[in-house]
């Protein structure tokens, strides 16, 4: 009977574990990829909204973040491949140069109609070899795509005026990529005469619109100066 009592007592191993918790590491691949969409998707949201960042760079941002899913959770797309001109790319590479070009051929497609609140406002020009600052803005008209024109350049910021942009001037857009036609009638101080700068081919939209104009004096209408002005117009 003791015997028994003592096994009765003795204390039985509980058959119930209690719950392990386990505490997730983060490799040094998952702290990239999660950097990587943070600034993908955060950094296109944000151009997007505050900025006038082009096409082609929040396409590269939303790429990158989705390519950088695809390589995470499904160890990359086996047997994609992008293949342009006699340059193949395949694996995670490929998907990323893929889904770029699909989503710059769409955000650019989609900006068209974007373009005329994108342009309208305030922008500026720096001459730098002779130190002229110019001022301009462009005001929205009825046509699509076409904006009036006003402004000044002056010698430095606040300096004295050169010239004066006046009315009648014009910025067309010429394509559904935003290459941008200006004809601006100017009251060139300096020389005391009358000219219209014109762009012999549109200017070309990136980061700011770039290109060169040549100078017509009114007084012989058609008849261009034979030297050409570069002009890079960007946001102040």
């Amino acid at each position: 009977m003791p015997e028994q009592d003592s096994k009765q007592n003795k204390p039985q191993k509980s058959s119930i574990t209690g719950a392990v918790h386990k505490t997730y590491r983060w490799s040094i691949e998952d702290i990239v990829v999660t950097i990587v969409l943070f600034f993908g998707f955060g950094g296109a949201v944000l151009l997007s909204l505050v900025t006038h960042a082009q096409s082609a760079i929040i396409a590269v941002l939303l790429a990158s973040a989705m390519s950088a899913l695809v390589h995470r959770f499904l160890g990359g797309l086996t047997g994609s491949e992008f293949v342009f001109g006699a340059i193949k790319l395949a694996g995670t590479m490929g998907t990323l140069m893929g889904v770029f070009f699909v989503l710059n051929h769409y955000l650019e497609t989609q900006s068209g109609a974007g373009h005329k609140q994108e342009l309208r406002g305030a922008w500026r020009w720096r001459y730098q070899k002779d130190g002229w600052v110019a001022d301009a803005v462009l005001a929205e008209t009825k046509d699509r795509g076409k904006y009036d024109v006003t402004g000044v350049v002056r010698k430095g910021d606040g300096g004295q005026v050169l010239f004066e942009i006046t009315k009648g001037s014009t910025a067309v857009l010429t394509t559904p990529q935003g290459n941008l036609d200006i004809s601006w009638n100017v009251i060139d101080h300096v020389r005391n005469r009358q000219v219209v700068w014109k762009t012999p081919e549109p200017l070309v939209p990136g980061l700011c619109f770039s290109g060169k104009f040549y100078v017509q004096p009114q007084s012989t209408p058609g008849v261009l100066e034979p030297e050409p002005w570069g002009l890079f117009l960007h946001r102040p």
